[in-house]
């Protein structure tokens, strides 16, 4: 799981800002339900949207970053 955040640090995500981003998508893909990647993209975005509103323009420069890491 470091090397994922490490991805990120060096994409220009801060130390906080992956640790969150990293910890909310893993907390929907592992959900029983098992959602899907781009679920739980979206429900991650949504998540920020909502509770971390100053982390939200870091997911956006983050976002094409998971994608490649995740796909």
């Amino acid at each position: 799981m470091k090397e994922c955040y490490r991805e990120l640090e060096q994409a220009g995500i801060s130390t906080e800002g992956a640790r969150t981003i990293i910890g909310t998508f893993l907390y929907y893909y592992l959900d029983a339900a098992q959602y899907s990647v781009d679920e739980c993209l979206r429900y991650t975005k949504a998540w920020l949207n909502i509770c971390r509103r100053d982390l939200l323009e870091e997911y956006q420069k983050a976002q094409p970053r998971l994608c490649e890491m995740l796909m």
